[in-house]
């Protein structure tokens, strides 16, 4: 099984070297994170970025393969109000898992189900700003919704925030920073996540690797994880044509 999966990461990489190449112009063009969309007619997909797809030159929408395989749908999309040095866009989507519902019996002992999928919702605003050609600064922020959480048994709404950075090196080198967090009504304040990517060119191709931070519970992942989880390695590949 090893050598399998590493004659197929060996097939993909040198499939992604052969094609044209196609460097980063400046960090204008980076989507993931930032207030940015694609060309009419573009796609962007990876093993686990998610799947997106230009429907318009200032509207993008964008859904996610690998979860829908965990049964876990989502929806998101973002439109365009400026896209200059500073862009400016109105984003919002929807997620929701519905896996724990296969894996896990009824809940009741007298034969009854309290079973929930839990997921949220959010529609805000973002906003990029170029500061150099190869450095943007994206602040991003908005109305979150969450519902069918086991350990809750109302809807909680609030805030959601994210500050994130890109930094372009030789058009062919990127590094995404991230930190992202949320406010909910009545509950304590959370601790933020924060992510360090770096990114390679390869033909039309993109290796990212770096790290997740922050505390990844069974709340954000009751399928996977009965206790805390600090930080996990991030490793994907994405395409862009």
């Amino acid at each position: 099984m090893r050598a399998l999966s590493a004659v197929l990461a060996v097939l993909v990489l040198g499939l992604a070297a052969a094609m044209p190449a196609h460097a980063w112009e400046s960090a204008k063009e980076v989507v993931h994170g930032s207030a940015r969309v694609l060309e009419k007619g573009e796609t962007m997909v990876g093993i686990l970025s998610p799947l997106g797809y230009g429907v318009h030159e200032r509207a993008t929408v964008f859904t996610h393969p690998a979860l829908l395989l965990l049964l876990t749908p989502s929806l998101w999309a973002r439109l365009a109000v400026l896209d200059g040095t500073a862009g400016l866009s109105i984003e919002g989507g929807y997620q929701q898992s519905w896996l724990h519902l296969v894996t896990q019996g009824d809940s009741g002992g007298d034969g009854s189900s309290e079973k929930s999928a839990p997921g949220y919702a959010q529609l805000g605003m973002a906003w990029s700003q170029l500061l150099t050609p190869n450095v943007q600064l994206t602040l991003a922020g908005g109305y979150l919704a969450e519902f069918g959480r086991e350990d809750r048994e109302d809807r909680f709404t609030g805030l959601y925030w994210r500050v994130g950075s890109h930094f372009l090196f030789r058009e062919v080198n990127l590094v995404l920073a991230e930190v992202r967090g949320k406010v909910l009504a009545g509950e304590d304040l959370e601790v933020p996540t924060a992510s360090l990517i770096f990114a390679r060119q390869l033909g039309r191709a993109r290796l990212g690797f770096g790290a997740c931070f922050g505390r990844f519970g069974p709340e954000q992942f009751p399928e996977v994880l009965d206790k805390p989880l600090f930080v996990y390695p991030w490793l994907d590949v994405w395409w862009r044509f």
